[in-house]
């Protein structure tokens, strides 16, 4: 018969399929970080606490293999990119959350005045898995020493009007004019609110996609600019292998209008 102390040890041996993360800015919201990692493969459920100092986030995992291949996408990352200096620090947890003693929280009211909404679909059931990883942030996502969208005189008098005297920018070309698919650089996504994703969580989603510009909603649908037509077409692949309705946009959306742009554009 083991003693309680090796009874310890041994279950500290064991795998653990759990990340505790902290480090999160002091206003973030039990909504924010209990679905901050639900579109990581494997994920199961997590759970908040921003009662005792600092926000912390405990996240389970199905595997201890897929607890630790979500390691690289947490620790040392920024959860706010407009203050990039404030990094996550993610590590496994001393023992495992238990799925059978947690419940999502509907009514209970989350820091700030929010609340805490759990997924249209139970996390196992999810079928959104995150796009593939940009790579390290240390290298920038496109060659050249300024912005695709940007123009400049080798580019502008395809964009000029009939007048041929100003350039008409995207949002004003006339629509009789058209543009084919092989011109577009923003895409679509239909009613990503019924998934439960509002443009916060559409702006962390595609910051993970090569190639990502900035974002606006627009109805009930969400527009997407990205660096060029190659990649716009990628990212609808990306985005309809998670589980959003991704579609080309019927025309191309200037990054100013953008609500959330990536930080250096």
């Amino acid at each position: 018969q083991r003693s309680a102390a090796q009874v310890v040890g041994l279950a500290s041996a064991m795998p653990v399929s759990t990340l505790h993360i902290s480090g999160f800015p002091p206003d973030a919201t039990d909504r924010e970080l209990e679905n901050f990692c639900r579109f990581l493969p494997g994920y199961v459920i997590s759970k908040s606490s921003l009662n005792r100092g600092q926000p912390k986030l405990w996240v389970r995992f199905d595997s201890p293999d897929n607890a630790n291949a979500a390691l690289p996408f947490i620790d040392g990352q920024p959860f706010d990119f407009r203050v990039p200096a404030a990094a996550l620090w993610g590590a496994f947890a001393k023992t495992d959350l238990d799925p059978e003693k947690l419940r999502p929280r509907q009514d209970e009211p989350g820091r700030n005045g929010s609340s805490s909404h759990p997924p249209s679909l139970p996390p196992q059931e999810a079928k959104m898995v995150p796009p593939p990883a940009r790579g390290s942030d240390s290298q920038p996502p496109y060659e050249g020493s300024s912005a695709p969208w940007q123009t400049n005189a080798a580019t502008q008098s395809w964009k000029r009007g009939s007048d041929r005297s100003e350039p008409v920018p995207w949002n004003k070309r006339s629509r009789t004019e058209g543009q084919s698919t092989d011109e577009l650089d923003t895409l679509v996504v239909m009613r990503p609110m019924d998934m439960d994703m509002n443009d916060r969580l559409l702006h962390d989603y595609f910051l993970q996609v090569e190639g990502y510009c900035g974002l606006r909603m627009g109805g009930a649908n969400c527009f997407v600019k990205m660096a060029n037509p190659l990649l716009a077409r990628a990212a609808v692949a990306t985005a309809t292998q998670s589980g959003l309705q991704a579609e080309l946009a019927k025309t191309n959306m200037n990054l100013h209008q953008a609500t959330h742009v990536v930080e250096g554009m």
